[in-house]
């Protein structure tokens, strides 16, 4: 089951929960990510963080 992974700020896509892992695409990028995980969105430059391992439904609050 695929989840989306947004920005707690802007709730821009930052990248989708499978299968225990994340996947994070934009334009040529690809990347399946396992492990911790800090992102700057692109649209309102706020950090997100999360790890790979850690239930979706309780990123949203992180």
């Amino acid at each position: 089951m695929e989840r989306d992974w947004r920005c707690s700020n802007c709730n821009t896509l930052l990248g989708k929960w499978h299968d225990g892992g994340l996947d994070i695409r934009y334009k040529e990028l690809k990347v399946l990510v396992d492990g911790k995980v800090c992102i700057e969105c692109r649209k309102c430059l706020t950090i997100n963080k999360t790890e790979s391992g850690e239930d979706p439904a309780t990123v949203a609050g992180k």
